[in-house]
């Protein structure tokens, strides 16, 4: 794990990397292999040198994943302040390598199998919240779960009813019961699954049109998320 944990460091934490990153990410991975960059990039070079890189699509999507994280991580880490917290946890890893191959193993781990280059971005974005200090390690596990689990085009439904207070939405009841299983939204009988011809069936409480209510865990999720 430490051949890949070490460089993965590097790249993430290297402030000369920051630019170039998004670059990389703008030329695409077929360029990224015939282009002088690979070895400016620690982690790139690492994920091409050390897998069966090339034709193998899993191994070109980690490459991609991974850059557009670092590339995510960047552009949420320009302020003073921020950078202090930065600073903190790139010693505090440096000094206590278990600590290191846990923490960044478990996002490595995480973006081998994220396809979803949204997923990838709001991964970096509970990451920097966790090194502020605004969620501890336990709720960054649980919500990078939640991340992994909810569906993509259930996200801004998310967000909508998170900034907008919205009131229910037939035509996205399958988007809240998702919501409901992904533990995000509250079930509270205003809505419910049924044997309709369209596969669900609202209830009669539904028809009043209450707002979605987010649970604890959904307005965290949504507020992170959310926040630019």
């Amino acid at each position: 794990m430490s051949q890949i944990i070490t460089p993965f460091k590097e790249s993430l934490f290297n402030d000369n990397l920051k630019d170039l990153a998004g670059d990389i990410i703008e030329l695409g991975i077929d360029s990224i292999l015939e282009d002088g960059l690979l070895r400016d990039i620690p982690i790139v070079n690492t994920i091409v040198g050390t897998f069966k890189f090339g034709q193998n699509i899993h191994d070109r999507n980690l490459l991609k994943q991974t850059i557009i994280f670092i590339q995510e991580f960047n552009n949420n880490s320009n302020s003073e302040k921020v950078q202090k917290y930065i600073s903190e946890y790139k010693n505090n890893i440096t000094n206590n390598p278990k600590k290191a191959e846990n923490e960044l193993g478990r996002i490595m781990i995480i973006l081998n199998r994220n396809i979803d280059e949204i997923k990838t971005r709001i991964l970096a974005k509970l990451y920097l919240y966790y090194i502020e200090n605004k969620i501890n390690w336990s709720e960054f596990c649980d919500l990078s779960e939640v991340n992994e689990k909810i569906f993509t085009l259930d996200i801004d439904v998310l967000k909508d009813i998170f900034l907008n207070n919205t009131d229910f939405d037939e035509q996205k009841l399958h988007n809240y019961q998702r919501l409901v299983s992904a533990g995000l939204m509250k079930n509270d009988s205003k809505f419910d699954s049924g044997t309709s011809l369209k596969g669900m069936l609202v209830t009669e409480n539904s028809t009043q049109s209450p707002k979605m209510e987010l649970t604890l865990l959904g307005k965290q999720f949504a507020k992170i998320i959310t926040t630019t």
